[in-house]
């Protein structure tokens, strides 16, 4: 069957392909990305021989080539063991939260046409053009418009900039509020993402209160007993950083009675949220946070940074800042435009983030979040293995921690809490049901190599 045909039944009928054209198809496809994977090794070979010619021209000797040649073989068969090792890593990953899903050929290709362009810089604001035009600030409105009707915020009312990670949004959000509020006092949880400390110390703010949480849930009674008693004594108006999705469980601080409570108080306040990994979700999808997110009362958040290698899946570390405030506002003429981002020059937000988006906003499955950790929740419960989650829709699970064996071959997180060591596996879609079986295989006769060394003990102690 030739292309054109195949075309005409997917794009201009209502028919798919049988089984047997499907296979066809496949069968093309994969002789194809062959070929292409020997020819481009082959031009490899061949550029460096031309590349080798040039420099001799310029005077280098052989025995100079020749150490060229070896160190060039060495950073090639390095790099393809590094790919190679990664698909085996990609499967075992269960302690970071990257949602590492399989590329679609449009994805693909758009990361093929990347790596063709010169450098890029994103600098100033995508809002207007400078006189520096090797950036790509239509897609960065694009993408930022995408992310901005997921969370059902009001079109007008919110800004913002591709970030180089969760982080910068973080650090952007408290400097504005100071800028804002430059008598303000910072107000945090001791849950909140170990950037919101070291971004305070950075930038020394004037002032800052770590609260304790509960559940990791920032709480709401201490938080507001020390607004309020700081309000009465120096009127030193809230800068807070709340947590939609805390680190280790993933809780989600209760927003909208804060905004609430402030309000009834009459206290001048800024928010910034941090949403790194469920302000990405799709809110089509069953459970999605972004969801609830979507419920809240916007009108009183002032930012919010979402990290984009995390739910979203993006190859780089970006994210992105979306605000209603814009304080640091200042015209570079070096650019010809007006400088709103924290790092100045940035990394530009490619086609395949957009076309990513794109695809996991609109194309996918309402049950494709939810599926998989349905799945290892009832594995987890039906092995009688202990696990604790921040909200019952999270994809969060927080476990006793295993041995380092298990802990290294996963690629767990571990922490501390209350003198008990810990572990959190973060369920996405990527996973593979078999590798979620070994695991909680390995998990149980962990528990049971633990309780056997107890009695163990116990008996040589008797």
């Amino acid at each position: 069957m030739e292309l054109p045909e195949i075309e005409k039944i997917l794009i201009k009928s209502d028919d798919t392909l049988s089984d047997e054209e499907e296979a066809e198809l496949k069968n093309w496809l994969e002789n194809i990305i062959m070929r292409i994977q020997n020819d481009e090794k082959f031009i490899a070979n061949i550029g460096r021989l031309l590349d080798y010619n040039r420099l001799k021209k310029q005077g280098f000797t052989k025995e100079q080539i020749a150490e060229f040649s070896l160190k060039d073989e060495e950073i090639m068969k390095f790099t393809q063991d590094l790919v190679n090792q990664h698909k085996i890593d990609h499967d075992y990953m269960f302690g970071y939260p990257a949602n590492m899903q399989k590329d679609s050929y449009v994805i693909r290709y758009l990361r093929y046409l990347e790596s063709k362009l010169y450098f890029t810089n994103s600098c100033g604001n995508a809002y207007s053009q400078g006189n520096y035009r090797m950036n790509n600030a239509k897609q960065e409105l694009e993408v930022i418009e995408k992310v901005k009707e997921n969370l059902g915020l009001n079109m007008d009312d919110f800004w913002g900039y591709i970030t180089m990670g969760g982080t910068e949004g973080n650090m952007w959000g408290i400097r504005e509020g100071f800028n804002n509020f430059p008598n303000g006092i910072l107000y945090y949880s001791d849950a909140s993402h170990y950037s919101v400390t070291k971004m305070s110390d950075m930038i020394r703010a004037p002032k800052h209160e770590i609260i304790e949480s509960t559940n990791e849930k920032i709480n709401i009674e201490k938080l507001i007993e020390r607004i309020k008693i700081n309000y009465q004594t120096s009127m030193a108006p809230a800068i807070l950083l709340l947590t939609f999705g805390t680190t280790t469980l993933g809780s989600i601080d209760d927003i909208d009675i804060i905004c609430e409570r402030l309000n009834e108080l009459g206290i001048p306040h800024y928010i910034h949220v941090d949403a790194a990994l469920y302000g990405g979700i799709p809110n089509n999808q069953i459970s999605s946070p972004a969801e609830k997110f979507r419920l809240l009362n916007s009108t009183d958040i002032d930012s919010i940074s979402i990290s984009f290698h995390k739910y979203v899946g993006s190859q780089k570390s970006n994210g992105v800042l979306l605000s209603k405030s814009k304080k640091y506002d200042k015209f570079i003429d070096y650019i010809g435009n007006n400088d709103v981002t924290f790092c100045g020059s940035r990394d530009f937000p490619t086609f395949s983030l957009q076309q990513r988006i794109e695809e996991l906003y609109h194309r996918t499955n309402p049950d494709v979040y939810i599926e998989n950790v349905r799945y290892f929740e009832k594995l987890l419960i039906d092995n009688n293995i202990y696990y604790i989650k921040g909200i019952e829709f999270g994809n969060i699970f927080v476990i006793n921690k295993p041995n380092e064996e298990i802990c290294k071959k996963y690629q767990l997180a571990t922490f501390m809490k209350d003198g008990i060591e810990y572990a959190h596996v973060i369920i996405f879609p990527y996973h593979n049901k078999k590798i979620m079986n070994e695991l909680v295989n390995e998990l149980v006769y962990n528990k049971v190599s633990i309780q056997r060394k107890r009695e163990e003990d116990n008996n040589g102690k008797n």
